[in-house]
């Protein structure tokens, strides 16, 4: 039953969230449990004055709540043996979980814990910040990144999907 309810929680949050979708796989060949939870606003949605925002949002969920720390967080994840994923793209924010079956309700606590007490800590944004701003530098050294990145500037010719994902340095920054 508390399975029930944590599992509850989580799927009224993606009603309450514009545009979320809430996808629960159970594998009956196996004792695990994947979940995929869609926000269908991606790095289209960011403004152009702070592109790679929704990946930085995403990214920053990971690490803390308001009740555990970054390492906490990170600790009761892998005490579990389960995995929690964010992944960003043009068109959504993708957060994937994988846990054995008898460890879903622990998992689902503290993911109801990520979705709805997110610390959102000033140092952790500054650590990931920067680390943003490295694979920035690191793509920008990489000439066929570059390449792929022109093209779809000027496939996509002003329109959100010819921007990158992570953003620019600059935007980056007023984040």
């Amino acid at each position: 039953m508390k399975r029930l309810a944590i599992f509850l929680v989580l799927a009224l949050h993606c009603l309450q969230a514009s545009a979320a979708e809430l996808a629960f796989e159970e594998e009956s060949t196996l004792p695990l449990v994947q979940m995929a939870l869609v926000y269908k606003n991606g790095s289209i949605t960011d403004p152009d004055d702070k592109l790679g925002l929704t990946n930085i949002t995403g990214e920053m969920l990971m690490r803390g709540t308001k009740s555990r720390t970054r390492e906490q967080l990170d600790e009761a994840i892998d005490r579990l043996g389960a995995r929690i994923d964010v992944e960003t793209r043009v068109e959504a924010l993708i957060i994937r979980i994988a846990v054995l079956s008898r460890k879903l309700p622990e998992l689902l606590e503290i993911m109801a814990d990520i979705l709805s007490a997110p610390g959102f800590l000033d140092a952790e944004l500054k650590k990931l910040k920067s680390e943003v701003g490295s694979s920035i530098l690191e793509e920008l050294s990489r000439d066929a990144t570059v390449g792929q990145h022109k093209f779809a500037e000027f496939l996509f010719n002003g329109h959100p999907y010819g921007r990158r994902i992570l953003g620019k340095m600059p935007t980056v920054e007023k984040i």
